[in-house]
């Protein structure tokens, strides 16, 4: 009996020091918390806040190294923050394949927290990339931004010993103040982009309001949508009658561009190609084997990717407007929308810019008839007439020459009048 007093006593010390030792790191994760959660109110850089979060969420959990990675399409997970208690840990920027045996691997399969107790049984690069790292076994939670699955957050211990079961949960709190972050960044960069999108739209919208010549207008559009969507370069196109499309506008940030006039037949795969055949939004990730005339001229000016919004006036098409990048990155999804709305103010213009013409013209034509009109009600000879007729007829159409004929009754033709210019 007395050996079992002294083993209650024992274990009650021992519940003690366990509950003290709970409480103390319950104390130094709240501190730890609110350091972050002070981070995420300031609004700081998202690369200042992932180192925070890596070195906060290592020196809490007494862990060998940690590790936060975005999750990319194509199913790698790049590094976005990283520590390490002995300078071994994996680069921000660095790759890996997340396979099933890697805990990113796991909970991008899942979106569940994961762990591994070790890594023999890994696939043979993640095994490589573990035992370079000094890794024995590793924790991860997944970091969800609005509902989606953005990327993992890892606590890895270089020891035999197992992490504690909490693991996953302490690491948790951390990355759901990551996602508050992420999503908080994300709309001040939609609000941001709204903004600068928005007051680009205006400056266009004053200058078609202002009837600026189109070439001055397309220039303007091509290097509003250039900067606004940080491309390499734009392109703004006419189609023509003879399936081929000259080029109106252009704006290349660095390096050649087409020049205004260039002309090329849309044949073979390309952006313009599309966007003549449908009438639609269209993309292309690469250019490397792509047929036809467009596609060689992109390939000659270092063009990866392009997207293009059709542009249609009155209800026909008249030309596409196109974003390139020279990098291996696609364009973002919302690219073709983008430009679209740059599209329909540059139809807006064209349209404008027509009826003008053609009211000109048809004023042009009216004073021309009253002033011919007014020859013929004047009575004047007929060789007035008909040579201020041809006059009229050359200087109206834009023609170099004009002529009137009589047809005679032998079946030849007599010129009446004759006009040129320059006399011609």
């Amino acid at each position: 009996r007395r050996l079992v007093a002294f083993t209650e006593l024992v274990g009650m010390a021992i519940s003690n020091t366990a509950s003290r030792e709970e409480l103390a790191l319950l104390a130094r994760e709240q501190v730890a918390l609110r350091r972050v959660a002070t981070l995420v109110a300031q609004g700081v850089a998202r690369p200042e806040l992932f180192q925070a979060v890596c070195r906060e969420v290592g020196m809490l959990l007494g862990v060998s190294s940690t590790h936060l990675a975005r999750f990319e399409p194509d199913g790698i997970a790049v590094g976005v923050g990283s520590w390490s208690a002995d300078g071994r840990h994996v680069s921000v920027g660095s790759w890996s394949p997340s396979d099933d045996t890697s805990v990113a691997g796991t909970v991008r399969r899942t979106g569940r927290p994961a762990r591994r107790e070790n890594y023999e049984e890994a696939s043979p690069e993640v095994f490589a990339r573990a035992r370079a790292l000094g890794i024995r076994s590793a924790v991860a939670a997944p970091i969800v931004v609005e509902g989606d699955l953005w990327g993992v957050m890892i606590a890895a211990s270089a020891t035999d010993d197992p992490l504690p079961a909490s693991t996953e949960s302490r690491i948790t709190a951390f990355t759901e103040l990551v996602a508050t972050a992420i999503s908080n960044a994300e709309a001040r960069g939609e609000l941001g982009q709204l903004a600068s999108e928005q007051a680009a739209l205006r400056r266009v919208a004053t200058l078609v309001a202002r009837g600026v010549s189109p070439p001055e207008l397309f220039q303007a559009v091509s290097q509003e949508v250039g900067l606004l969507l940080d491309v390499d370069a734009t392109y703004m196109g006419r189609y023509e009658s003879g399936g081929t499309a000259i080029g109106v506008g252009t704006w290349s940030r660095v390096g050649p561009k087409l020049p205004v006039g260039t002309r090329a037949t849309i044949d073979g795969t390309s952006v313009s190609a599309s966007v003549f055949r449908t009438g639609r939004p269209a993309r292309m990730s690469g250019y490397d084997d792509a047929p036809g005339e467009v596609a060689r001229k992109m390939r000659e000016l270092g063009i990866h990717s392009a997207a293009g919004a059709p542009i249609v006036v009155d209800g026909r098409l008249w030309g596409v407007m196109i974003a390139t990048s020279n990098g291996v990155e696609p364009l973002p999804a919302d690219t073709e929308a983008r430009i679209a709305a740059f599209s329909e103010l540059v139809a807006t213009a064209i349209s404008n810019s027509e009826a003008r013409a053609e009211l000109a013209r048809l004023a042009g034509e009216q004073a021309a008839l009253r002033r011919v009109a007014t020859l013929v009600a004047r009575g004047r000879p007929s060789t007035e007439v008909f040579a201020e007729v041809a006059r009229e007829v050359g200087e109206l159409l834009a023609a170099e020459s004009a002529w009137m004929d009589r047809y005679d009754e032998d079946g030849k033709a007599t010129v009446v009048a004759a006009w040129g210019i320059g006399g011609r």
